[in-house]
C-alpha cells in the first residue's frame, strides 16, 4: 500500500481480495489451501456460469470476442487498433499494468454482462490477449484446461483479503475514457490513528501446525559467516534433540517444508550486510513460495532488533535489519494454509546456546503467533496496534525560515502534503525526483490522458514511420504527463508562498544528493527537515518475483533513506518524516518487498528518535489515499471489497498535525475508516508434540498399563489455540466439552505423538466464538470444545462448603483403581470429604508437581485435580469408578500456573442410571476463582 514516490514505476500487479468462505463447523477433513491468486484486482459483476455471451444472452464466437477484446483495449490504452495484435503480451507489449486491467476487465464485462467473477482471479494469470479471449470463450484457462475453481478454498480459519493499492503518491491515472454506469465511489470515512504497543504475553505451549511434516531446514542465508553457519547448526541440533529433525543449510530447497532463517539474528547490523540478509530471506520464501501457498508449511524469520522490533530504538546499529518481519507478514497473507511466524530475539550478549535454548522453546512452545519478541532478560511479548487520539498539534517546528528536502514531493499525495504545509508555514522546499521536465513537444497540450496523448504520439510515429512500441508510447506517455504534474505542483506550493527548487536526481546518489544540497546550503542555509516519500510499486506474489523488481522496489526507499541521512549528516535537522505503509504493518499479499522496504524506514525511524532526542521523527504507515493512481472505477472496486481511502484533504491534515506533534510515538498507522486494516489475530490450527522426554508427566496417566491423555491436556491445548487477539489474562470458556474418544500414547516412550489443534469459526452464536477439536495423527478427533470469552466471573461465595461432609476412610485417595495416577498426577493433597451434596478437597498445581516448563495456558494440573475430586465424589454416589466424559461448560477466569495449595470444591447435580453430573470449581488462596466446570458428566468405568 502505497507512499509517495516521484520515480516512475515499473508496471505493477495488484492482488486480487481473497474472499475465503467461513470454516464449517462440522470440521470436514482438511483441504490443502490453493495457491492465492495472482496479484490482480478482481473484477466484480454478476454471476454467471456460461463463458462467451454478451448482454442480450446471445453467444459470441472467438472471431467476436477477440474484436470486441481489441475495440476496449483501444478504446482504454489509446492504441491505434492495428497496432495491436493478440499474442502481444499484457505487460511486456502493452505496457497494460494492473489498474488499466481492471479497465480493461470491467469494459468487457459491462458489453458481454456475464463474465463469470470466479474467472477473475485465472484471467489474470493471462499473458496475452488471444489467451484471454479463449478463456472468456471456453470456460478454462490454459494451465489446467479446466474451469477455475469457485468457492474451492476450505480454510481452517477465516482467511484476511487483501487488496493490494497503487502507490497514490505516483502520477495519476490518466482518467479512461467515458464508459456506461460509473462504477460508485464510497463516501470518505474520517482518518483512524494507530500506534504499536509491546504487549507482555506468555507462550500457548503449543507448535505450529505442520511442524515435522517434513524436512525443515535452519539457514542463516550464506551471508553471516562461519558464526552464523555454527550457530544454525546449533539450532538444528537443539530441535532435532526434541524430535524435530531439522537440518542446517546455506541455500534453502524447494521441497522444504519448514524453513527458520537465522539471517536477522546473526547478522551484524551493518547496513550493507544487512542488505544482504533482506534478499536472502527474500529467495529463501521465494524458492518455497509455490509448495507453501498449495501444501501449507512452516516458515520463521528471525532478526535481533531488541526483542521489541525496534520499537523503542535501543538497537539503533541494527534498525537496518527492519522489514523482515513485514515480508514475513505478507508472506502469511499469500500463504493462507501455511504457518509464517517473525520473531525478534534479542541476544542481549547471552552464549549462542542460551539464545538457541529460548528460540528452539519459541518454535516449540509458541503457537502460531505471527510476532513475537524474545527480550534477553526472559520477557516474551507482542506487538499490537491500538487506536491512538489524533495528533496534538502544538506550535509547529516548521517555519518560513526552514529548509525542507522532500524526496517524490513533486508528485502525487507526498506534493498533497507539501502543499497544505506551504499554506500554512511558507518553507523552503527542496523536491527531489527523478522525472525530467524538459518541455513536451509541441502540439500534445490538448490530450490531457494517457490513451489521447498515445493517440498522438502513435499518429507522429505514423508520419514519420517509426516503429516505437505499444509499450514504449504508452511509456513515453507517462513521462510527458509526470513532467506536467511536476510542473504544476512546483507552481502551486510557489503561489502557496513558497520558494521551491525542483532538482532532478536520483535519491539513491549520494555523491549526487551532497552536490544538489550543496548547491541549495550556499543559497538558503543549512538543511532543517526531510521528507523521505520516494517509492516505487512492483507487485507480484512471492513465487513471481524477481530479483531485479525485488532490488528496485527496496533501493529506491531504502538506499535512498541512507543517501539522504548521509549527505545531511552534518545539517541541524528538526524534522525527519518518513512515508511508510500500512503493507508494512500488516502485510500485504503480493507486496513483500513494499512491505520490507516500509518496515525497514518503521524501525530506522525509531532508532533516530532516539539518536536526535531534538528532532521530531516520524514513520507514518499510511493507508491508500483517495487519489494518485485511484481513478474512480478503482475507487469504487476498493469500496466493493471494504478498503476504505484517505481523502486527500485529510491525508495533508493529518501530515501537517504529525509535524506539530513533538510528543507523539515515532511509528503511526494512519488510514480511512473507523478501523485501519488489523493484525489477524484468528486462531490458527497448531500442533502438540507429545513425548515424554518433554512430557514426563504423562506417563503417571495410566490405563490398563498405557499412557492416555487427561482431559486436563487436552482443555489447556484447546485454550492455548484462542484468538491471539484475546489478552492473556482474559477470562474465557470453553463449552460443550466432549470427549470422543480416549487418545493412547502408546508411543510417549519413543518417537511421540504429533495431535493438532484445528480451529474454526462457530456456525452458531456471536462471532467470537470458535469451534477447537485435538486430533491425533490420523485426523481422528479426540476432544471438542467451543472457544469463546467469559461474560463475568463467578462469585466466589457461590462456592461454599458442601453439607454433612463424611472425611474420607483413608488419608491417601490414590488407590488405583478411582484415582490411579501416578506421581506427577497426584495433585489432591487432602480430601476433606465427600456427600451426596459434594465434595471439597485441598489440591496442588504443576509447580508443585514438578511439571516441567511454564508455558501452561491454563494449570493442566489443578484442572485435572478438580476432576480427580469429582471422580471421587462419584465413587461416593455410585459406589463405581467413573471416567469423565463432557462437561458442558469449563470456565477459565485466572490463566497460567496456579500458586499454591487451592479449595476444590464438587456441588452436586444429579445421579442417573449410567453415571451422575455434578459442578466443581478451583479458588485460589485469596479466594478468586480459577476454574469453573459446570455440567461435568461423569459415566460409570467398565471394569
Amino acid at each position: 500500500w502505497p507512499p509517495a514516490q516521484d520515480h516512475p514505476a515499473p508496471p505493477h500487479e495488484v492482488p486480487a481480495p481473497e474472499v475465503l468462505p467461513r470454516p464449517p463447523a462440522s470440521f470436514a477433513a482438511p483441504v490443502p489451501s490453493p495457491a492465492p491468486p495472482p496479484p490482480v484486482p478482481a473484477v466484480p459483476g454478476p454471476e454467471a456460469d456460461t463463458p462467451g455471451g454478451n448482454a442480450d444472452g446471445r453467444s459470441l464466437s472467438t472471431g467476436e470476442l477477440e474484436e470486441l477484446l481489441l475495440s476496449v483495449v483501444a478504446r482504454l490504452t489509446g492504441y491505434p487498433a492495428p497496432m495491436l495484435g493478440l499474442d502481444m503480451e499484457l505487460e511486456a507489449d502493452l505496457g497494460v499494468d494492473s489498474i488499466k486491467r481492471v479497465e480493461i476487465l470491467s469494459a468487457v464485462r459491462r458489453q458481454l454482462g456475464d463474465v463469470p467473477t470466479g474467472n477473475v482471479a485465472e484471467l489474470g494469470k493471462l499473458r496475452t490477449l488471444r489467451e484471454i479471449t479463449r478463456a472468456l470463450t471456453t470456460g478454462t484457462t490454459p494451465e489446467t484446461g479446466h474451469p477455475p475453481a469457485r468457492d474451492a478454498l476450505t480454510p481452517e480459519r477465516p482467511a484476511p483479503a487483501p487488496v493490494t493499492m497503487p502507490d497514490p503518491a505516483a502520477t495519476p491515472a490518466p482518467a479512461p475514457t467515458p464508459s456506461p454506469a460509473p462504477e460508485p465511489t464510497p463516501a470518505p470515512l474520517a482518518p483512524t490513528r494507530l500506534v504499536t504497543r509491546i504487549v507482555e504475553t506468555p507462550a500457548s505451549g503449543l507448535a505450529p501446525a505442520g511442524l515435522g511434516d517434513g524436512p525443515l531446514v535452519v539457514t542463516e542465508g550464506g551471508v553471516t559467516g562461519d558464526a552464523g553457519r555454527e550457530f544454525a547448526a546449533l539450532v538444528a541440533r537443539r530441535l532435532t534433540e526434541h524430535g524435530v529433525e531439522a537440518t542446517a543449510v546455506t541455500e534453502v530447497p524447494d521441497d522444504a517444508r519448514g524453513v527458520i532463517h537465522l539471517g536477522g539474528l546473526t547478522s551484524s547490523g551493518a547496513p550493507d550486510e544487512a542488505g544482504e540478509v533482506r534478499r536472502s530471506v527474500f529467495r529463501a520464501a521465494r524458492a518455497v513460495a509455490r509448495r507453501m501457498s498449495s501444501d501449507g508449511g512452516v516458515f520463521v524469520t528471525v532478526q535481533d532488533t531488541g526483542g521489541d522490533f525496534g520499537l523503542d530504538g535501543r538497537a539503533p546499529g541494527r534498525a537496518w535489519l527492519g522489514g523482515i518481519a513485514a515480508l514475513a507478514a505478507t508472506a502469511g497473507k499469500e500463504w493462507p494454509g501455511a504457518t509464517v511466524r517473525a520473531v525478534d530475539c534479542e541476544a542481549g550478549g547471552r552464549a549462542p546456546e542460551a539464545v538457541a535454548d529460548a528460540l528452539v522453546r519459541e518454535v516449540l512452545e509458541g503457537g502460531s503467533e505471527r510476532q513475537v519478541g524474545l527480550c534477553a532478560d526472559g520477557t516474551r511479548a507482542v506487538p499490537r496496534a491500538v487506536p491512538a487520539p489524533p495528533a496534538t498539534a502544538g506550535p509547529s517546528r516548521v517555519t518560513s525560515d526552514a529548509v525542507i528536502v522532500a524526496s517524490g514531493g513533486a508528485r502525487g499525495v507526498t506534493a498533497a502534503a507539501l502543499l497544505a504545509l506551504a499554506k500554512a508555514h511558507r518553507p523552503r522546499l527542496v523536491l527531489l525526483g527523478r522525472t525530467r521536465t524538459e518541455p513536451e513537444p509541441a502540439g500534445l497540450e490538448g490530450a490531457d490522458d494517457e490513451p489521447s496523448l498515445v493517440r498522438l504520439l502513435a499518429e507522429r510515429e505514423a508520419e514519420h514511420e517509426e516503429g516505437r512500441s505499444p509499450a514504449a508510447l504508452s511509456a513515453r506517455a507517462r513521462e510527458i504527463l509526470a513532467a506536467r504534474e511536476v510542473r504544476a505542483t512546483v507552481a502551486a506550493l510557489e503561489a502557496a508562498g513558497s520558494p521551491v527548487r525542483y532538482v532532478t536526481v536520483d535519491v539513491r546518489d549520494e555523491a549526487a544528493l551532497r552536490a544538489a544540497l550543496g548547491d541549495v546550503r550556499a543559497s538558503w542555509g543549512p538543511v532543517t527537515g526531510l521528507v523521505h516519500g520516494a517509492g516505487v510499486l512492483a507487485d507480484k506474489h512471492l513465487a513471481d518475483k524477481t530479483d531485479t523488481q525485488f532490488d528496485l522496489v527496496l533501493s529506491t526507499k531504502v538506499d535512498g533513506l541512507r543517501a539522504l541521512l548521509a549527505a545531511t549528516a552534518d545539517d541541524p535537522l528538526d524534522l525527519l518524516c518518513l512515508f511508510s505503509s500500512v503493507a508494512a504493518a500488516f502485510g500485504n499479499a503480493g507486496q513483500a518487498d513494499y512491505a520490507m522496504a516500509n518496515g525497514v524506514l518503521d524501525h530506522v525511524a525509531s532508532a533516530e528518535s532516539v539518536r536526535r532526542p531534538g528532532c521530531l521523527v516520524r514513520s507514518v504507515a499510511w493507508g491508500p489515499w483517495q487519489g494518485g493512481m485511484v481513478t474512480p472505477a478503482l475507487a469504487g472496486h476498493f469500496g466493493r471489497s471494504g478498503v476504505a481511502l484517505l481523502p486527500v484533504d485529510q491525508g495533508a491534515a493529518a501530515f501537517s498535525a504529525e509535524l506539530g506533534d513533538p510528543g507523539g510515538a515515532a511509528r503511526v498507522v494512519i488510514a480511512a475508516g473507523d478501523a485501519a486494516p488489523a493484525a489477524d489475530t484468528a486462531p490458527r490450527a497448531a500442533r502438540v508434540l507429545v513425548r515424554g522426554s518433554r512430557l514426563p508427566q504423562l506417563a503417571d496417566h495410566e490405563i490398563a498399563g498405557v499412557p492416555v491423555l487427561p482431559l486436563a491436556m487436552a482443555l489447556n491445548w484447546l485454550t492455548g489455540a484462542a484468538p491471539s487477539g484475546w489478552r492473556a489474562d482474559e477470562p474465557l470458556v470453553l463449552r460443550d466439552v466432549r470427549v470422543y474418544r480416549k487418545c493412547v500414547l502408546s508411543g510417549l516412550g519413543g518417537a511421540g505423538h504429533r495431535l493438532d489443534v484445528r480451529v474454526a469459526a462457530a456456525t452458531t452464536g456471536a462471532p467470537s466464538r470458535w469451534e477447537a477439536e485435538l486430533r491425533d495423527e490420523t485426523g481422528v478427533p479426540h476432544v471438542g470444545a467451543v472457544l469463546e470469552r467469559a461474560d463475568a466471573v463467578p462469585d466466589p461465595g457461590e462456592w461454599t462448603t458442601p453439607e454433612g461432609l463424611d472425611g474420607p476412610a483413608s488419608a491417601d485417595v490414590y488407590d488405583g483403581h478411582v484415582l490411579f495416577h501416578g506421581p506427577l498426577f497426584r495433585s489432591v493433597r487432602s480430601l476433606r470429604g465427600v456427600s451426596r451434596h459434594g465434595a471439597e478437597a485441598t489440591v496442588v498445581g504443576a509447580g508443585e508437581l514438578g511439571w516441567p516448563g511454564d508455558a501452561w495456558p491454563l494449570d493442566a494440573a489443578a484442572l485435572d485435580a478438580a476432576l480427580q475430586v469429582a471422580l471421587l465424589w462419584a465413587h461416593g454416589v455410585l459406589g463405581e469408578a467413573a471416567l469423565p466424559m463432557a462437561v458442558a461448560e469449563c470456565g477459565v477466569y485466572r490463566r497460567g500456573p496456579a500458586r499454591g495449595p487451592s479449595r476444590c470444591v464438587v456441588r452436586a447435580r444429579k445421579t442417573h442410571e449410567t453415571g451422575a453430573r455434578c459442578d466443581v470449581a478451583v479458588l485460589d488462596p485469596d479466594g478468586a476463582v480459577r476454574f469453573a466446570l459446570l455440567g461435568v458428566e461423569l459415566v460409570r468405568r467398565p471394569s
